[in-house]
């Protein structure tokens, strides 16, 4: 039997829009994640560590998380029904489909 199918993905990415500078370097250097790496949504990464004690890390240093998910998983704009929190986040997002800029009416 082939266990490779099996196998949970190792890797996450977390959304977020800004990544501070060298933050990445910092994670791989201090031994809590390896494969980091810049995504369209935010960052991939491979925790070494608690995946909270790295999101807590990346609040600290002046991000905001806006979500993470398995590599793999489809992104949060695929899903059909978000909770009402999340309203903010899509008013706000400018890769956010529900945030258009409009034309003032003629």
């Amino acid at each position: 039997m082939n266990t490779m199918h099996s196998l949970p993905h190792r890797g996450f990415v977390i959304e977020l829009d800004t990544i501070p500078m060298d933050f990445l370097a910092r994670l791989e250097r201090e031994g809590l994640a390896s494969m980091t790496a810049r995504t369209v949504d935010g960052i991939y990464l491979e925790p070494r560590t608690n995946l909270a004690s790295i999101i807590d890390l990346i609040e600290r240093a002046g991000a905001t998380v806006h979500g993470f998910r398995a590599a793999g998983s489809p992104a949060s704009w695929h899903q059909d029904a978000r909770p009402a929190a999340s309203s903010r986040q899509r008013l706000t997002n400018q890769r956010s489909a529900v945030w258009l800029p409009t034309l003032p009416a003629a």
